[in-house]
């Protein structure tokens, strides 16, 4: 079978083959691939050099052979004594013409192999496996970018919207109006309203669908440019320069996602406390950062703001298409204050937030992942973590989770919370507690 992926070492033949002058059928049958993917791996990932051999011929204008100008310059040190010999002088003349090699338009289109490379003063072309090698990974990753805004290009985008939305105005008007605030398609301004990027109420746009949506819920990938100053490097650092503890001001977030059912999906958002073990469990309709946003913003009007900002000075989060909004996370959108402070785990690395994976096991005790989230309600979700912080801890030295969190805090933030503390001999992690 022809594959057509190339690794490294396919690259690194192919890099030989070009300088032992071999044909790229030849190359392709060494490394068995197709030619086609041969040159068009050569074609795509060649790079342009400037490289000139001592000796070689300087005819890199297609003037050179009747040039007669001089000095042109008019550089001190310069002792030239006619300028079509001096590359400087391409730069200032105005009647330079760049003269390319014809031998780059025929196979094999680069320099690799060639036998008149230490005798041309031509601009050439390379192909190296190390550097194609690194284009490959660049573009491929470009391609996995995700999002591609930045904060501040979404806060413009943002407030053109509101204000033109409040006027009644529709998003091609806006959007036409202001041409060089706009990088994007219309249809993208609404998946930003619909997915939470942009905070604006998807009910604002007076063209917006009013049908049921899809049954899938197309996720929208975490973006770079999100995870800026927030990647989980940043986060120890961060930690280290205002000497905080890990283990007592950080707490990690979740999510959590039922099984399909008639009405589709629900999903948990989860949220643990390092320092007390206290888990909190909230159920949204859909995964999407606007949800995320709405029970952030829920738990900051019950709790007030300097509660809020004293149990959630700094959250650590997944890569998750739920938390790709950080900045309004941390700020209300009312107060410029900030009331948290967000940071990412490493793609591929819940083991950077352990503690929140390890009460899923809890909670998966009670909502097999066979479950559906769809029949349960709030209080349902309050009733079962209310157990799950009854329940004695190891790590707490035998202390319940509602017991640490209360002697540090009091009870009337937990009964804020619906979070009610159940006698030991109660305690129930099993389907059961449900009726399911």
């Amino acid at each position: 079978m022809m594959y057509t992926q190339l690794d490294a070492l396919d690259r690194r033949k192919i890099e030989e083959g070009l300088r032992k002058g071999q044909s790229f059928s030849k190359i392709a049958r060494i490394i068995h691939k197709s030619h086609s993917t041969i040159i068009r791996e050569v074609l795509r990932n060649s790079v342009a050099s400037d490289k000139i051999f001592r000796g070689a011929t300087p005819g890199f204008c297609m003037n050179y052979g009747t040039c007669t100008k001089s000095m042109i310059c008019s550089d001190p040190k310069c002792f030239r004594r006619r300028c079509r010999g001096c590359r400087k002088c391409s730069w200032v003349c105005p009647d330079f013409v760049e003269r390319k090699c014809e031998l780059l338009k025929k196979s094999p289109f680069v320099c690799n192999g060639c036998r008149k490379e230490t005798m041309c003063g031509l601009k050439k072309r390379y192909y190296m496996y190390l550097v194609a090698q690194e284009l490959h990974e660049k573009r491929s990753s470009e391609s996995h970018k995700g999002i591609r805004i930045t904060e501040k290009t979404k806060n413009i985008m943002t407030e053109i919207l509101t204000n033109g939305l409040n006027n009644g105005q529709g998003v091609d008007h806006i959007m036409t109006t202001n041409p060089d605030k706009f990088d994007v398609c219309r249809a993208t301004v609404y998946n930003y309203a619909k997915n939470g990027i942009c905070s604006i109420e998807p009910d604002m746009f007076p063209e917006m669908s009013k049908r049921k949506p899809r049954k899938k819920i197309v996720s929208v990938r975490q973006t770079k440019e999100s995870r800026i100053g927030r990647t989980f490097a940043e986060f120890e650092k961060y930690m280290e320069k205002n000497n905080m503890d890990k283990m007592n001001d950080v707490v990690e977030m979740d999510s959590v996602i039922g099984k399909k059912g008639q009405n589709g999906f629900k999903v948990l958002l989860t949220f643990y406390f390092n320092g007390t073990g206290l888990f909190l469990a909230f159920l949204r309709d859909a995964n999407t950062a606007q949800s995320v946003i709405d029970h952030i913003d829920r738990l900051q009007k019950l709790l007030g703001r300097r509660v809020f900002r004293e149990l959630f000075p700094v959250i650590l989060t997944d890569n998750g298409c739920e938390f790709t909004n950080p900045h309004r996370i941390e700020f209300d959108g009312k107060d410029p204050h900030r009331r948290t402070t967000v940071f990412y785990c490493n793609p591929y690395s819940s083991y950077q937030k352990p503690h929140v994976e390890n009460v899923h096991r809890l909670l998966r005790r009670i909502l097999l992942k066979s479950d559906t989230f769809c029949d349960l309600t709030q209080e349902d979700i309050n009733l079962a973590v209310s157990h799950i912080n009854s329940y004695t801890r190891n790590k707490l030295d035998g202390v319940t989770p509602y017991d640490k969190f209360a002697a540090k805090h009091g009870t009337q933030i937990l009964d804020k919370l619906g979070i009610k503390r159940i006698d030991a001999k109660h305690v129930m992690l099993s389907p059961k507690l449900l009726n399911r």
